[in-house]
């Protein structure tokens, strides 16, 4: 492991010096037995620094975790963590890195408040030692790759978390991202939306969200989108590092802004057109971008002839690089669920309803290779929902999976909880996909699905926004017309 390292040569973008790392593990045992374990071994005694063992295993960590079970990488980032915590020293810049590998690492075992306190660690560290000022005593463009992997990352934490970001527009000088822009010119895009998109949570939080401030900063998120178009298109087709695959990562920041802004005017008198007509599009772009990249992993699985093994998700994983987090199921479900509730308004067709639901429910499939049965009542609200909306659900999932294999489709649509939904004694017979629902449903249980005698247990699970009242409510005006 130590010897190739693989997977690093391919991670956060080239930050960690590999040499260094392995030079840091060999002199652990350089006075040990030829047959001492890691687990002999005292690693606070050692001559290495805790700031470099910190490092060395948080790089291990990222290595174990593609070619181990769960408990070897989980040791790993222990000892990392733990070296870290017991470094007492100036920061340095090898603390934050291992601070940033750390947070990338609890993202694969759980979304948790505990990555939201590594990316601050690593960001204060990062800022202590100068390299947001154009520090002198670092490599310029390593700096350069860090910072914006931080800004990045601790932008996508603050929207996970709704909280603030720990880098404000005014922590750093633009100019440490020019030896960066200079070696890698196709990242400029990039480097641009992040800048944004900082501009645009800063002020989502420092200032009070009033329709004019919104108008303001849906100018910022316009003119990043608008310079992403085409040449994005492009980019993302060309380049496949680890900073190409995050430029779509980024728009998908800028979309779930909009609806971050736009849904407190959903119940408005005045905006709540405007405000939904918004939401409508960036919902679709989300699920768009979502199934732009996941959608290839699943349609090879949705085709095998068999029911595909633990290992082939694995490895559909692997070719993502893209895991699956607690944030993207929120924002597919907030985004399938703005869908439906513009449905019932008239404001989008049956066709693109339909298609937002047959993209949830894909995604959703895949996100269950990491949650699980925790994904139950989402799916079942998706399929209740689309049920009680005369949506042929078995339709467009074939639609946007030619090809695929009958058991792969009833697993997406959950067969058994559709059929239960509509009688218990049609265990045995044939999908008709959820339509047979509707035999029972008339137009007056849209309200059903808000009361306790819901379809689906736990109404609209897993989204950030109010839906019993967006469902429940007249929208402001319709009384007038």
């Amino acid at each position: 492991m130590i010897g190739s390292m693989k997977q690093l040569k391919d991670t956060p973008i080239d930050l960690v010096d590999l040499s260094q790392v392995q030079s840091t593990i060999a002199s652990i045992f350089m006075d040990s037995p030829s047959n001492t374990t890691l687990q002999d071994i005292d690693v606070g005694s050692t001559s290495a620094r805790l700031d470099d063992l910190a490092l060395a295993f948080a790089a291990l960590t990222f290595e174990a975790f593609a070619e181990s079970n769960a408990e070897v990488p989980l040791a790993f980032l222990e000892l990392s963590m733990k070296t870290a915590e017991d470094y007492v020293g100036p920061p340095t810049l090898n603390l934050a890195i291992a601070s940033f590998l750390q947070h990338v690492c609890v993202l694969r075992t759980g979304t948790s408040n505990r990555s939201r306190a590594l990316i601050a660690q690593a960001v204060q560290a990062a800022h202590d030692i100068g390299i947001n000022r154009c520090g002198p005593s670092h490599n310029p463009l390593q700096t350069a790759r860090l910072y914006l992997a931080l800004y990045f990352t601790d932008q996508y934490c603050a929207m996970t978390h709704n909280t603030a970001p720990c880098i404000k527009p005014t922590d750093y000088d633009p100019v440490i991202f020019e030896p960066l822009r200079q070696a890698s010119p196709e990242l400029k895009n990039l480097m641009e939306l992040v800048a944004l998109n900082g501009k645009v949570l800063d002020k989502m939080h420092a200032s009070p969200l009033t329709y004019e401030n919104v108008i303001s900063l849906e100018s910022i998120i316009g003119k990043a989108c608008f310079a992403l178009g085409q040449p994005l298109l492009n980019n993302a087709q060309n380049e496949k590092g680890f900073e190409a695959r995050y430029v779509n990562l980024a728009h998908v920041h800028m979309f779930w802004s909009r609806i971050m802004l736009r849904t407190p005017f959903l119940l408005s008198n005045e905006h709540w057109l405007s405000s939904l007509s918004i939401c409508i599009r960036a919902a679709q772009m989300l699920l768009s971008i979502y199934f732009d990249v996941l959608g290839p992993s699943i349609q090879a699985i949705a085709r095998t002839d068999s029911p595909a093994t633990d290992r082939e998700w694995k490895f559909a994983l692997r070719v993502n690089q893209l895991p699956p987090t607690w944030r993207q199921v929120r924002r597919i479900m907030t985004s399938v669920l703005i869908l439906f509730f513009a449905f019932w308004y008239g404001e989008v067709s049956y066709d693109e309803a339909g298609r937002a639901c047959a993209y949830a429910l894909a995604l959703l499939e895949f996100e269950r290779t990491r949650w699980g049965a925790a994904l139950n009542d989402s799916r079942r609200s998706i399929l209740s929902l689309a049920a009680v909306s005369g949506i042929n659900s078995m339709e467009y999932i074939k639609w946007i999976l030619p090809g695929a294999n009958e058991a792969f489709i009833a697993n997406v649509l959950d067969v058994d909880h559709v059929r239960a939904q509509a009688d218990p004694t049609m265990d045995q017979q044939p999908d008709d996909g959820g339509s047979s629902v509707l035999q029972d449903l008339d137009g007056d249980s849209f309200g059903d699905l808000l009361s306790s005698t819901a379809l689906f247990s736990g109404a609209f699970p897993h989204t950030e926004l109010d839906f019993h009242s967006l469902f429940s409510a007249d929208l402001g005006g319709m009384e007038n017309l």
